[in-house]
């Protein structure tokens, strides 16, 4: 040992205190590698020296040999030593990082429960990455800690960070007070941590979806969420990837077990439940008319550009872009099958209910077992109170063993009556109310038929009673109609002839539409909305003239004419 420290201490020293070094000396280090230093021999072989013993230590600590790992992660003050490192400030540059990181990764892979016992232990886990969020190094190797938990080996991790509030933080550093560079860093780490939380295993790095993805859709982060968007700038882009990315990740299309067809006994809800995204696709279709104030902003709509043919056009800009391309992701979101189902909003709202007596039971049997240890047994099973629960909660679905799959009341429900009231089972009504017509209507004399007046049901289109009782997908619909922002993206499309990410991103949304199921959701009314408000056909002759008005006049044609044809195919097929 070297003045009471043993020689892992003296090595630590060196990879910690190196970042300071590497400040004071960056400027030597580059000339001395560059053989350009002015100084005298002794100081640039000074500077190299003391590169090396740095690299040196660094390769030491992080080497595969069990005595040194064994020694690091036994010894609290070591790994307190090292992580000591984050609580600098230091350049993105820093050789230093790199050393640090390696040895962390390296006892991370030889020593993992350990490793993840220590980081467990700090307190300030979160603020210390964060401290570093614009260092992708790091929040990388955040990512690499948050992939060891796993659904079917947890470690602890995702709950830890879920406490000290990783996802409110982030989106915190979204706001326009914040750097820029610091915005697109949260937003690159949260579409990473969305890509390991994906409900489709795509690689051993896949840790599926987890609390942290499940509190990013949750009412208070889409609250967030929104408002940052309606700021505009540089947020407004982040998190609209951010969005995209959860939707692409999480369509339960995809799904292995059918929330429709399942049941919580085969099925017990659990915290790696799929993550849900009726609740945020409500939260957006209640702020489309917000999004249409900013689509038709006069600040951005008054700004001028020249073009190379000398032509003064007005420059579309990355924010309604941006805001084009969410809705055209929210759209194909709300034509996922589970949000187009009446009883998907009661089945989640049971299985929350149903994890959260189930973690209510296990701090019962937690505090009990503390209290009493006799009592731990009686505690911890299941009492015959809450099975009567999950009976008595369940069986008003009918999903609770029945031959009946539940997805077959789908159809029906969607033919409720508008006018009836949601305490009277919509089963039962629509199929009494069916038979009495029809008895009256076949002129059979059935024993009750004689006392009943005749029946005066008023006239309901399919329009009015899936607005009047509509699905999550159709609420999205219906709202993208009312808020005028379909129209004004279609109107928009002729509006800027050489942006092409704009017309390919109205042509998506013009295909779905065109492509989207004509039998159980609003979208038939989205067609319409096309051929009528919009006035689509008018549209494609219009803007065809105009090409070719442009190309007589300048020689060149119009940047949009690709996509307007494709288009124009969409609505021939259609």
């Amino acid at each position: 040992s070297t003045q009471g420290k043993s020689i892992l201490e003296v090595l630590l020293d060196l990879v910690v205190d190196s970042e300071q070094w590497f400040e004071e000396n960056e400027q030597q280090l580059y000339q001395a590698s560059e053989n350009q230093l002015d100084e005298d021999e002794t100081t640039a072989n000074d500077i190299t020296t003391t590169f090396n013993r740095i690299h040196t230590a660094s390769e030491v600590l992080s080497c595969k040999i069990w005595l040194i790992s064994e020694n690091l992660v036994e010894e609290p003050q070591l790994l307190n030593k090292l992580w000591w490192f984050l609580k600098n400030d230091f350049k993105s540059s820093s050789p230093s990082i790199q050393f640090f990181i390696k040895i962390n990764e390296q006892l991370l892979e030889s020593r993992p429960d350990q490793m993840l016992n220590f980081i467990r232990s700090l307190q300030d886990l979160v603020d210390l990455f964060l401290k570093h969020v614009n260092i992708t190094m790091i929040m990388d190797f955040l990512l690499r800690i948050i992939t060891t938990d796993k659904a079917d080996n947890p470690t602890g991790i995702i709950e830890l960070l879920s406490e000290q509030k990783l996802i409110p933080k982030l989106l915190n550093l979204l706001y326009p007070d914040h750097d820029s560079s610091i915005q697109s860093s949260c937003g690159d780490f949260l579409k990473a941590l969305i890509a390991i939380s994906a409900n489709t295993s795509i690689d051993e790095n896949t840790i599926g979806p987890n609390l942290l993805t499940k509190e990013l859709v949750s009412d208070t982060c889409i609250d967030k969420i929104i408002e940052i968007m309606l700021l505009k700038g540089n947020g407004l882009a982040t998190v609209v990837g951010v969005i995209i990315e959860i939707i692409r990740k999480n369509n339960s299309d995809y799904d292995s077990v059918n929330l429709l067809y399942t049941t919580t006994e085969s099925n017990p809800p659990n915290k790696r439940d799929p993550i849900y995204l009726g609740n945020m696709l409500k939260k957006f279709a209640q702020k489309l008319g917000s999004f249409n104030d900013i689509l038709t902003d006069k600040e951005l709509t008054s700004k001028r550009i020249e073009t190379q043919i000398n032509q003064e056009i007005e420059p579309l800009g990355f924010e309604r872009f941006k805001i084009c391309e969410l809705v055209a992701e929210l759209l194909h979101c709300s034509n996922i099958a589970l949000l187009n189902n009446h009883l998907t909003e009661k089945i989640i709202e049971e299985r929350e209910n149903f994890l959260e007596q189930q973690e209510f039971n296990l701090k019962n049997a937690l505090s009990e077992d503390l209290i009493n240890s006799n009592n731990t047994k009686h505690s911890a099973s299941p009492s015959p109170g809450a099975n009567s629960y999950n009976g008595s909660t369940f069986s008003n679905l009918n999903i609770g063993g029945t031959s009946e799959p539940s997805v077959a009341l789908s159809s029906k429900h969607i033919t409720i009556s508008p006018h009836s009231t949601p305490s009277i089972d919509p089963m039962t009504s629509i199929t009494e109310a069916d038979e009495d017509v029809k008895s009256q209507e076949d002129g059979s004399s059935g024993s009750h038929h004689h006392q009943l007046p005749q029946l005066h049901i008023p006239v309901v289109t399919k329009k009015e009673q899936l607005r009047s009782n509509p699905t999550v997908g159709d609420v999205f619909k219906i709202a993208l109609i009312d808020s005028n922002v379909l129209t004004t993206i279609i109107d928009m499309f002729v509006k800027f002839p050489w942006n092409n990410f704009w017309h390919n991103v109205v042509f998506d949304i013009v295909q779905q539409i065109f492509n989207g199921r004509l039998d159980i959701s609003y979208n038939p009314y989205l067609i319409l909305e096309l051929f009528d408000k919009c006035d689509i056909t008018n549209l494609i002759i219009n803007a065809y003239k105009l090409c070719i008005d442009t190309e007589r006049e300048t020689n060149v044609r119009l940047g949009y004419m690709g996509h307007l044809i494709l288009i124009a195919e969409e609505v021939v097929k259609f």
